[in-house]
């Protein structure tokens, strides 16, 4: 027994210099990396590899906008914790210069968090006013295809946030790109997400960090069932 335990000690020692806490506050703009509908969540939140007629999918790699998605319109409102809201609402819409030339297809977007209300106090606990939180997020976005199996795309994100007196803006973008065998119903996503800059800061001696991240999968749907593996 005392032989075990002597061997724990010792490997909790060894380990204790590479354990980590949660790490959070790194970024600005967290609520960007919310996934834009129930379907996406429930697939892990990341995925920007399924090629379908659900817009959603623009939003998360821009590549994967679509002919299919044509006059598509999402609403994905979702009643968060306490009194916040979250949610996303988009559009898209495919151009063609004539019946046989794709110019490309597009969309557009709001992704919101709202906080709700707050009451604000003194220095000596006194009510003084209420106020909100809300973060908010402009898109815009386009993708092209280069041949019948590759497209590219890109969105373009005006973000902004405002809690009580205090204000943070940003641009950013996405860049994709997405590889689509339609007999064999193979996907594959690589995106670019969120790179930017906050040109407008919460404090002026604080520049923050926007959630930055590199993201790619593969994906491969059964025939004739609705099923993906991811």
């Amino acid at each position: 027994m005392k032989k075990k335990s002597l061997v724990f000690s010792l490997i909790f020692f060894l380990l204790q210099n590479i354990l980590f806490a949660q790490i959070g506050g790194q970024t600005i703009f967290q609520f960007l990396n919310f996934p834009a509908s129930a379907r996406i969540d429930a697939m892990g939140g990341t995925v920007n590899n399924i090629h379908d007629d659900d817009l959603n999918f623009g939003f998360q790699n821009p590549a994967l906008y679509s002919e299919e998605m044509n006059n598509r319109v999402s609403l994905s409102p979702v009643f968060y914790l306490a009194d916040s809201k979250y949610g996303f609402v988009g559009y898209s819409h495919s151009f063609r210069k004539n019946s046989l030339k794709k110019i490309g297809s597009f969309g557009a977007g709001i992704q919101y968090l709202n906080y709700g209300k707050f009451t604000g106090t003194d220095n000596w606990g006194y009510i003084t006013d209420t106020f909100s939180a809300n973060d908010l997020a402009f898109i815009v976005g386009g993708s092209r295809q280069y041949n019948e199996k590759l497209s590219y795309g890109v969105n373009l994100k005006f973000i902004t946030s405002r809690y009580n007196i205090y204000t943070a803006n940003a641009l950013a973008a996405d860049i994709g790109g997405a590889y689509y065998d339609f007999r064999k119903e193979i996907c594959i996503g690589f995106s670019l997400k969120n790179f930017g800059y906050e040109f407008n800061q919460f404090s002026s001696h604080n520049h923050e960090k926007l959630p930055f991240n590199i993201q790619a999968g593969i994906s491969k749907k059964l025939k004739h069932t609705p099923f993906y593996f991811l």
